[in-house]
């Protein structure tokens, strides 16, 4: 087993896929547990989305029947992490707080080894980075292609996209304040650039920022469509300004939307 002190996730990862003889992609997940003594039910657990629970003979993992496929198996992936890992488990009686994804109170660095364990289990970094250096792919269309090629949420392609592409990118998460009142108050939830636009250094956008009136995210939230401008999401005023092209997702009141801003393509 994977000690968390010493962890390479990635090679870690490939050795266990490698020792269950999976190699394509979607990862199979449950291929994956079978061979590693891991039992998978699928229930109804209310508001958590997995546990991870001791039993007679090995460790059962539990799912949450109500959540969508990709946020499953996301969940799925990162209760494997936990098992291969062997942080500590209470073994309660029934699934609770102390050992189901979701809680606030878990450790945070626990979380954050398992999320990054997950991710590389469900978008392996060799087979996704084979797509993240093929330009079409550095874009909203083409971050929905890799979530519905590697089974996984949108929001799981972005972030791993900003982590694997050469390009200068930097994807963001907008949400309304109250879904209901979606389009009118967009704030950022999170973004990430990648290792080229880090470089580079001409952009930044805080955490919990608005978007500039009558800019992209709110165009695509209002049209409820990809929406693409030269602009600059993080000051109007300043140029060049970038390439951006926003998305809603979620339906007629939006859950959140996401921009893609490309650094490499201005106009003044």
């Amino acid at each position: 087993m994977i000690q968390p002190d010493l962890v390479d996730i990635r090679t870690n990862v490939l050795a266990i896929l490698g020792r269950a003889g999976i190699e394509d992609v979607p990862v199979d997940l449950q291929q994956l547990c079978a061979r590693l003594g891991l039992r998978v039910a699928v229930e109804d657990l209310g508001r958590l989305d997995a546990c991870l629970i001791p039993a007679q003979g090995g460790k059962v993992i539990k799912l949450n029947s109500r959540v969508p496929r990709p946020r499953r198996r996301f969940s799925l992936a990162h209760e494997i992490a936990h098992a291969l890992l062997q942080l500590p488990v209470a073994p309660p009686p029934q699934p609770s707080p102390s050992v189901c994804r979701g809680n606030r109170a878990a450790d945070r660095t626990v979380e954050r080894l398992c999320d990054a364990f997950a991710a590389e289990l469900l978008m392996p970094y060799t087979a996704f980075r084979r797509f993240a250096l093929d330009d079409t792919y550095v874009s909203i269309e083409g971050i929905e292609r890799l979530a519905s090629l590697f089974d996984t949420s949108v929001t799981a392609a972005a972030r791993r996209l900003a982590e694997t592409a050469e390009a200068p990118v930097v994807v963001a998460m907008w949400k309304p304040l109250r879904r209901e009142a979606c389009p009118d108050t967009l704030c950022l939830t999170w973004a990430q650039r990648t290792a080229a636009a880090t470089r580079l250094a001409r952009f930044f956008l805080p955490w919990r920022a608005s978007p500039p009136p009558g800019s992209s995210p709110y165009s695509a939230a209002r049209e409820l469509d990809t929406v693409r401008n030269f602009e600059r999401l993080d000051n109007p005023a300043k140029r060049p300004r970038f390439l951006v092209e926003s998305k809603p997702f979620g339906g007629v009141a939006p859950a959140f939307v996401m921009s893609l801003v490309r650094l490499d393509k201005t106009a003044h």
